[in-house]
């Protein structure tokens, strides 16, 4: 067993059910075995024994039954986990159900354009990703259930353990022993075994190291006598043969195992510890019984067991595996017992036995099937007829399930006919899969779909900060005469591929010493990457035509979050966009966890410099982590409402500023486009109602919803459901395909600034070369005037911000800058269509070009 199936098993979410159902159903068991021992006190020691054994040997097997048996359920509330309905134990993401607990770690993202450029930390970089975070409170659920699981299995093995020890320490003592296949003691052990009916063959060891008698083994069975036994007087041995021999009849070595094996399995339960207590003591007294009855007066037995044990050393280890004797320390209690003439020592009968096997199974069975499991919220229709609509609600909520329960049946109905009549082999997990899809495809919603368990697994390592690599972003180019070649875009800031001296423009040859010609991007990427402190070995031709080889070793990759205008002679960006009158530039990428410490580091050292305005560029920003734009909008917001989350049938959650705004009162234009999607949005909206902010640009993209992480269970993927709306201060819906006409953000009235086709292509080809890390030989960096921007940097939008913010700064007031907004406010799909049809057609020719290299059909994989 691996250690990773190890902790995915103690990460599962069936395994704290698992604990749950077991505890439930053992205290259960044992409870009725305490009752059942309590009314039968005054019963033989045999008796009392059975019903203890029974119940050790439930515990037992109470998680095989519960697996093997089917179960009908018993809903059972656990308060800190009905909280959360939504929380799935084994990977926790948002709340599907719930947006009254929301959390502030809710990600959400516009689709993205997939092009042809990758980064080699293990993700498709160039248009934006839809990613969602694990959410704060999710994951300390998840933790503690990893550690729930981790303390439980720390018990079991440490209340096994002596018993594993105990175990070698009997086959060590194995080589002291001399066996005594005759002579009067064997003789007389022979009789005794026959007397017993013991049909198993008994071997008789004699030790000079171990002074107190003992017993251990179940098929063959081992009695272990001091070396002075052959001195003892003929009563003595008798009643010590007899006893040892009472343990080989009575299997008392495997109920003893069994026994410690329930204490490990349920070592947090304080019954259990009791009951392995009373049943090793039942266990001797029945054996003192055995003894008794077979002729030996009480007190003459009493005797001779303080003669064999009193000041006597005994095995410590050896006897969690075997069955001594006796005891010194605990021998007053039984020698009280055994001299009791009150009490009943009557045997049990192999009918007594079945008797007792047949109630403890009609008892273990149903507790076993009996499914125990935590409930969730009150069902919809419950709720429903608590607010006045009960009868109705309730009706409805009949025929709908009616309803429901036919439509199942088509499903299946359908599935068994494709089964029976197609006339080849079908893979049902297509099937399935294809079946949720169709599902999904029925609720007209593009951000709802399923995720395959790839899929999952390589969204939980993005969200979750594990992209690991060499920190390079990778694309294909046309090759002369023909076929394709791997260039490196950009290494990324403080990347291992910047710090190793991979460059732009280099082409991989070969990694680890593997010729790369004829492979497709995707599948160099997939030689590239790799685990955290291994190396990769490049060999690199750089533009001069030098083929040199590189070393890297892997490490996390910090994917770009925030970037400035241009880069310092330092290859680091630069946030200054005026220096003369103190304007900075801050372009948000992306919202993830760390861009909110990053921003608040700029801002400081910017406001250090004695910052006067600020140019926030959101443009092609598609979103990420609700509760970082919260906590950016906090940086400039002194009070009143950010956004309210509104899901289904609820009201709005509202998420107000905090009141600790440290540029409350700087002037700010914020640079929108209609590649501003979700998060980014949602800063967009709260920043709007700020009195010192003007908006540049055109109406943002529209996504403005959330969608929640549902896992279908473990390695069966998970669905992405839209589960609430975001609304911007004002109660505008955010999202386009929400309820209402208007959607998205607006820049402010006299800002709208659109781009033609070929503005638009300029300044996207500008954003690709600034992205480039390389130094350069300039000292400093000069100011910026809007007509430069214009003209240089081929940005109308930016220079347009540039303008009103000078204006700003001089007289106090923003000036307009652009067009008034249209009455008919356009989305920019035309143009988004147009993009990705551009898109699409570059990648066929890149496609095309790989085909004529490789002669063969090739499907590049999607991840």
């Amino acid at each position: 067993m691996s250690h990773s199936f190890v902790l995915a098993s103690l990460a599962s979410d069936r395994f704290p059910m698992a604990i749950f159902d077991g505890a439930v159903k053992g205290t259960v068991l044992l409870v009725v075995a305490w009752v059942v021992a309590l009314v039968c006190r005054r019963c033989s020691a045999a008796t009392r024994h059975l019903i203890w054994s029974t119940a050790t040997a439930g515990l037992v097997m109470l998680p095989l039954a519960t697996a093997w048996l089917p179960g009908w359920c018993l809903p059972w509330s656990v308060q800190w986990l009905a909280a959360d309905p939504g929380v799935d134990l084994s990977r926790s993401f948002a709340t599907a159900n719930s947006v009254d607990s929301m959390p502030e770690e809710i990600l959400d993202a516009r689709p993205g354009d997939t092009g042809s450029t990758h980064s080699a930390g293990g993700r498709t970089l160039g248009a934006a990703e839809m990613r969602e975070p694990v959410e704060e409170k999710d994951k300390a659920v998840t933790s503690a259930v990893v550690w729930l699981g981790r303390v439980w299995l720390f018990g079991a093995v440490a209340l096994l353990l002596p018993t594993v020890v105990g175990w070698l320490s009997v086959q060590h003592l194995r080589r002291k022993y001399m066996t005594l296949a005759s002579g009067p003691v064997a003789g007389r052990l022979a009789e005794l075994a026959a007397c017993y009916q013991i049909r198993r063959r008994v071997t008789l060891w004699e030790c000079r190291s171990r002074q107190v008698p003992m017993t251990w083994g179940v098929w063959r069975p081992v009695v272990v006598l001091p070396t002075e036994a052959a001195t003892w007087t003929r009563q003595r041995l008798d009643a010590v043969l007899r006893h040892e021999l009472a343990h080989v009849a009575r299997y008392d070595c495997l109920t003893q195992w069994v026994a410690q094996m329930a204490r490990a399995l349920h070592w947090f339960n304080p019954l259990a510890w009791h009951a392995v207590t009373r049943l090793r003591f039942e266990q001797e007294q029945a054996c003192d019984d055995l003894v008794l009855a077979a002729g030996h007066s009480a007190a003459d037995y009493a005797e001779q067991l303080l003669a064999v044990t009193s000041g006597r050393r005994s095995s410590r280890w050896a006897a969690s595996a075997a069955l001594s004797i006796g005891q010194a320390r605990r021998l007053e209690h039984r020698l009280r017992t055994i001299l009791d003439p009150n009490l009943r020592r009557s045997t049990l009968s192999l009918r007594q036995a079945l008797r007792a096997l047949f109630c403890g199974t009609v008892l273990l069975a149903p507790l076993a099937a009996l499914d125990i499991g935590w409930a969730a919220e009150e069902p919809a229709a419950k709720a429903q007829a608590q607010n006045g609509d009960g009868d109705q609600k309730l009706s409805d909520d009949a025929e709908g399930g009616t309803k429901t329960d036919g439509e199942l049946q088509r499903l299946r109905e359908a599935r068994t006919k494709v089964l029976e009549i197609y006339f080849r082999q079908l893979d049902t997990g297509k099937m399935t899969e294809g079946a949720i899809k169709g599902m999904l495809d029925a609720l007209d919603d593009p951000y709802s779909e399923y995720l395959s368990p790839r899929q999952l697994a390589d969204f939980d390592k993005q969200v979750g900060g594990n992209l690991v690599g060499i920190g390079a972003v990778l694309k294909t180019e046309a090759k002369e005469p023909e076929g394709v070649k791997i260039v490196v875009v950009t290494p990324l800031e403080d990347s291992p591929a910047l710090k190793a001296g991979v460059g732009p423009d280099d082409e991989i040859l070969a990694v680890d010493g593997n010729p790369i010609e004829g492979l497709a991007l995707s599948e160099v990427i997939e030689r590239v990457v790799g685990a955290k402190g291994t190396v990769v070995t490049l060999k690199l031709r750089h533009p001069g035509g030098d083929d040199v080889e590189i070393a890297i070793m892997r490490d996390q990759v910090n994917l770009p979050a925030i970037a400035g205008l241009r880069r310092g002679p330092d290859g680091h960006w630069d946030f200054w966009l005026d220096r003369e009158h103190k304007i900075g530039y801050i372009h948000l990428q992306q919202f993830v966890p760390t861009t909110a410490v990053e921003m608040q580091n700029i801002l400081g050292s910017l406001a250090k410099q004695d910052l006067h305005g600020l140019v926030l560029d959101l443009r092609a920003c598609p979103g990420g982590m609700l509760s970082v734009a919260v906590e950016i909008a906090n940086s400039f917001i002194a009070e009143g409402l950010i956004v309210s989350v509104k899901g289904r049938d609820k009201a709005p959650q509202e998420i107000k500023a905090d009141g600790k705004a440290q540029f409350a009162e700087v002037p700010l234009v914020v640079l929108i486009d209609e590649q501003t999607a979700s998060a980014a949005e949602v800063l967009t909206g709260a920043l709007r109602q700020r009195k010192h902010t003007l908006l540049v640009g055109v109406r943002t993209f529209g996504k403005g919803s959330v969608q929640s992480i549902v896992n279908l269970g473990e390695n069966q993927g998970a669905l992405k459901l839209t589960t609430a709306f975001f609304q911007a201060p004002g109660g505008r819906n955010i999202d386009r395909h929400a309820e209402g006409g208007e959607w998205g953000i607006d820049p402010s009235d006299g800002s709208y600034v659109p781009l033609d086709a070929q503005q638009a292509a300029r300044l996207d080809k500008f954003r690709r070369q600034r992205a480039v890390v390389r130094k350069s030989d300039a000292a400093t960096l000069s100011d910026l005037t809007p007509e430069a921007v214009r003209e240089q940097l081929s940005d109308p939008q930016l220079a347009a911000g540039l303008k009103a913010l000078l204006a700003r700064l001089k007289t106090g007031e923003f000036v307009a800058v652009g067009e008034p907004l249209p009455a008919e406010k356009p989305d920019g799909r035309r143009e988004k269509l147009k993009a990705q049809q551009e898109a699409l057609l570059k990648e066929l020719r890149r496609l095309e070009s790989e085909l004529k290299v490789l002669d063969k059909s090739y499907e590049l994989p999607t991840r």
